[in-house]
């Protein structure tokens, strides 16, 4: 569910001491110089990473970029990335452009947002589209874009360039429904989130 990845993010699965040397390997292929890199993500863009300067296209319409490391054992026995972890990645990138947005809703109130004792988000539905295998090592960049905002629910779509490839290899939508936990059932997007949201909502033009 949309919430579970808070706890492996707490408990630093993603990250832990076994895959030190895997981070660091998947990382080889990240190694351009500085200038052939993108933006400073305090400057230019807070809900954006750095990534690699020939993927910019890639990103243009998304509002938030984050990098996620490939690791070994998110191989299958077919010797690439199982299908299953494609939708990880999905729910890490989301998770992180909600805890980009804690600075603009301030600490508690994004706390209250995110807890099971108030009006929060959870997921409806996820799909997702398989464009090319990902092999280990590789470094991922995931773009996350809001593509609509309702009353009582928004859509995320989600998409993955290989740095090794430079191509798109996945994408993804994700419908999240606003629920009031305490009473469980659905409520209406809270005000002060839906500013925050609108402020780094992309448009088409």
């Amino acid at each position: 569910m949309f919430r579970s990845s808070l706890l492996r993010s707490s408990n630093g699965s993603l990250r832990n001491n076994s895959t030190r040397n895997n981070l660091s390997n998947s990382r080889k292929y990240s190694q351009t110089s500085k200038r052939e890199w993108i933006g400073n993500p305090s400057k230019e863009n807070p809900m954006k990473e750095n990534f690699p300067t020939h993927l910019s296209p890639f990103f243009e319409q998304y509002e938030h970029v984050v990098n996620l490391p490939v690791f070994w054992g998110h191989m299958d026995s077919f010797g690439h990335l199982n299908n299953v972890n494609y939708m990880r990645y999905f729910e890490s990138a989301r998770m992180d452009y909600f805890f980009k947005l804690k600075d603009h809703l301030g600490e508690d109130r994004f706390r209250e947002f995110m807890s099971s004792n108030s009006i929060g988000p959870i997921a409806k539905s996820v799909s997702c589209i398989y464009r090319s295998p990902v092999t280990y090592p590789d470094t991922l960049s995931i773009g996350t874009r809001l593509v609509e905002l309702q009353t009582d629910r928004f859509k995320f779509q989600n998409v993955a360039v290989s740095h090794k490839d430079k191509k798109i290899v996945a994408e993804a939508d994700c419908v999240i429904v606003i629920v009031d936990y305490r009473q469980h059932k659905k409520a209406p997007l809270p005000e002060d989130v839906r500013k925050v949201m609108e402020k780094f909502q992309i448009k088409e033009t």
